[in-house]
């Protein structure tokens, strides 16, 4: 005997279409723009740190922040 196969998909229903909007907007701000965010602040201090002339200066912590500089531009 053959059994059918029963396939059940959910859909979303939106009161409006401007809700829908609103939160793909907001989906985008938290999921991308506010790590995003958050990864530039961080290279930007620990590249500043690296970069700043301090006591010290070895060439390779110099290039090091440059580099990581260098990534928070591609990214």
């Amino acid at each position: 005997m053959r059994q059918l196969m029963v396939v059940v998909c959910c859909v979303q229903a939106w009161p409006t279409r401007r809700a829908r909007q609103a939160f793909d907007v907001a989906l985008c701000v938290f999921i991308y723009v506010v790590p995003g965010l958050v990864v530039a602040a961080s290279y930007i201090a620990t590249g500043r740190t690296l970069l700043s002339g301090g006591h010290d200066v070895v060439l390779l912590r110099r290039d090091a922040g440059e580099v990581l500089l260098l990534l928070l531009l591609l990214f």
